[in-house]
């Protein structure tokens, strides 16, 4: 019997695993892309040591920069601000950030401009209720059914030019 193949292997392990865990494919495919580039983040120094934290690089440090700039009363979604950093994933994004404490990361919606349902304030950051702190501190305007207004929402070109992160 001949052994799989790794893209045969991968297929398989993402097929169960959606069946599994009621995720797509294409959402565990990005979580596995995520989890190798964090491992990748955090290895070792040359000589031997530990990082002292976890330095965002490449697209997370362009997120960074872009959320740090983000003006207030203004929005953006995830696949917006993924393509504006070079990240054309926005499952990938919306992971990175649900791992962050950066600021301004409570503004970045879902594509209609609801607030994720996996959506989460890091341990002891922020008030419970999203839609009030977008309203208060966000400066964001919300219909009766809790989404933001789209003439509030940044593209990923509006992101770039206001941040100079380059295309």
């Amino acid at each position: 019997m001949n052994e799989p193949t790794l893209p045969d292997f991968l297929a398989g392990y993402l097929r169960a695993t959606s069946r599994a865990t009621g995720k797509t494919q294409s959402a565990i495919a990005a979580e596995m892309v995520e989890c190798y580039e964090n491992a990748q983040d955090n290895l070792t120094a040359s000589d031997g040591s530990a990082p002292s934290a976890p330095v965002a690089t490449g697209w997370k440090q362009a997120i960074e920069t872009i959320l740090g700039n983000l003006p207030h009363g203004r929005w953006t979604t995830y696949g917006e601000l993924g393509k504006a950093a070079g990240q054309n994933n926005a499952q990938a994004v919306a992971g990175f950030l649900t791992r962050s404490t950066i600021e301004n990361a409570y503004r970045v919606l879902q594509k209609g401009g609801t607030v994720a349902r996996e959506f989460r304030w890091p341990e002891g950051v922020g008030p419970r209720n999203v839609a009030d702190w977008l309203r208060t501190d966000g400066g964001i305007r919300l219909d009766d059914h809790q989404r933001a207004d789209p003439a509030q929402r940044l593209d990923a070109a509006e992101l770039r030019k206001l941040t100079g992160v380059p295309q």
